[in-house]
């Protein structure tokens, strides 16, 4: 069975031509939710495969891991070679497309429920391969700017000169063309963010940004700190500590409980306060240790090098302003934003974002006016400074950081597009309760061993997936199609 083409849009709804930044999860979710609303689509990556974060490569910035230098060469993966989820694959599926053995077939690499990382690229291809996408999608293409038009009086917003450079026989070719609508997504983890530590610049020891982390065999036999503690610095710690002779992991706080097991050469201690030009790392309890490398396991900054620089404005980890994390009330609907969420599950809520912003493009659903949506955003930031939420955390929605979970935002945004569009299914629900909690508190051996509790959780999204599968009738597609 072959790539189907899908189309709910209305004969009354607008068509428009629509640029999509990206062709990762978001990028690809966006198209088809695009395409199902009959607009016509063009995808840009930089890449030469669709998947975006997924698409692995060994290459890092080795001229400046730090990513310090805004004129470096940059590097788009941030995948390290042992990378599995840290989310069961059921969790991960879109709405009606399972991430399953089961669904991918012979495509599939690693039936693990917590597979490596070629397993979420392999069911990304199929995605795009199901939906039709691939054509869609100009490869070795990076967008330079983006620039918004005079909006004629009525008009649904701004149109946007895109211009780009793509690769075509390794020549350079510089282009412009005009879109209707832009849609951001290129996710958060091209840009790494470096906390503020004294001496930083003149230590002189190893440093590497875990964007540039790959493989943990560079550190064998080393001492090694490792700075940050969410999930990639809990993470990264220990698979150093396994080839390391010791490894001290930093941090102002710790996401994971205190009874956490760890391997016998990892030890916790206080944020790092400075470092010093003779290689020692002094910390906050005045303690002082000399390590070989640095590994900075401390997120990532927003940016979008195609933006104006006047367009939004970006500071403390916020992109202000935008109504429910995807318009600014300035320039909506004709520019949005997928990627920025943090502290959820991606993949569902790219769809439910891609969905929303499709039919504000269509007109199927009417956005509020721009004054209600100024209100709205003025609200929701008063809302995070009563309860206490640094601004920071504005685009998050881990526990304690939002005024609602998840799953409350994708389920406002699917009732805004219409009754034809399901809210979210108990079980991803209670899946993603439990994840989340395992994650924390048995970081050594949740992937691998599962509570009774988690067990049965599995067993209900598992039966979800199925009768999914079997539902939309999906296409079946040869590992030699990818």
């Amino acid at each position: 069975m072959g790539p189907r083409r899908h189309s709910t849009a209305s004969s009354d709804s607008r068509r428009l031509r629509v640029a999509i930044i990206g062709a990762g999860a978001a990028g690809l979710v966006s198209a088809r939710e695009c395409m199902r609303e009959g607009h016509e689509v063009v995808i840009f990556d930089k890449g030469d495969h669709v998947g975006g974060v997924w698409v692995y490569s060994d290459e890092t910035e080795l001229e400046d891991e730090l990513g310090i230098n805004a004129d470096r060469l940059r590097v788009h993966s941030s995948l390290y070679s042992e990378l599995r989820t840290n989310l069961p694959r059921e969790l991960m599926s879109f709405s009606d497309f399972p991430f399953t053995v089961k669904a991918m077939g012979a495509v599939s690499v690693d039936p693990r429920r917590f597979p490596r990382h070629e397993e979420v690229l392999r069911y990304l291809w199929l995605f795009a391969l199901e939906y039709d996408l691939l054509k869609l999608a100009r490869l070795n293409t990076s967008v330079n700017t983006i620039t918004p038009l005079p909006t004629p009086e009525g008009a649904l917003g701004p149109q946007w000169d895109v211009t780009y450079t793509s690769t075509e026989r390794g020549q350079k070719v510089q282009a412009t063309e005009t879109f209707d609508a832009v849609i951001s997504a290129i996710g958060n983890y091209h840009e790494p963010n470096l906390p503020n530590v004294p001496g930083l610049h003149s230590f002189p020891g190893k440093q590497i940004h875990c964007h540039n982390y790959r493989d943990k065999h560079r550190f064998k036999g080393q001492r090694v700190l490792v700075v940050g503690a969410s999930f990639s610095g809990d993470e990264i710690a220990r698979q150093i500590a396994s080839v390391a002779t010791q490894v001290i992991q930093c941090a102002r706080s710790w996401a994971s409980g205190p009874n956490v097991v760890l391997p016998p050469n990892l030890t916790r201690s206080p944020m790092v306060a400075r470092l010093t030009k003779d290689g020692r790392s002094i910390f906050e309890d005045g303690k002082e240790w000399q390590p070989d490398s640095i590994v900075y396991c401390t997120g990532y900054k927003y940016a979008y090098p195609f933006l104006p620089s006047n367009l939004l404005d970006i500071e403390d980890f916020r992109v202000g302003h935008l109504y429910n994390h995807i318009f600014h009330p300035e320039y909506a609907p004709t520019l949005s934003f997928i990627g920025l969420i943090v502290r959820s599950v991606r993949f569902p809520q790219f769809e439910a974002k891609a969905r929303y912003v499709a039919r504000s493009l269509s007109g199927r659903l009417k956005l509020p006016s721009k004054t209600d949506m100024w209100d709205d955003i003025v609200s929701y930031y008063a809302r995070l400074e009563g309860l206490g939420v640094p601004m920071r955390y504005a685009h998050s929605q881990g526990k304690g950081h939002s005024p609602d979970s998840a799953w409350v935002y994708n389920d406002k945004l699917a009732t805004a597009c219409g009754p034809d569009v399901p809210l979210t299914e108990p079980w991803r629900v209670r899946l993603s309760e439990l994840s989340f909690m395992q994650i924390f508190n048995r970081p050594e051996s949740f992937r691998d061993r599962s509570t009774e509790e988690e067990q049965k959780a599995y067993d209900i999204a598992a039966a979800a997936c199925d009768r999914m599968l079997v539902k939309h009738k999906l296409g079946r597609y040869p590992a030699s199609k990818l």
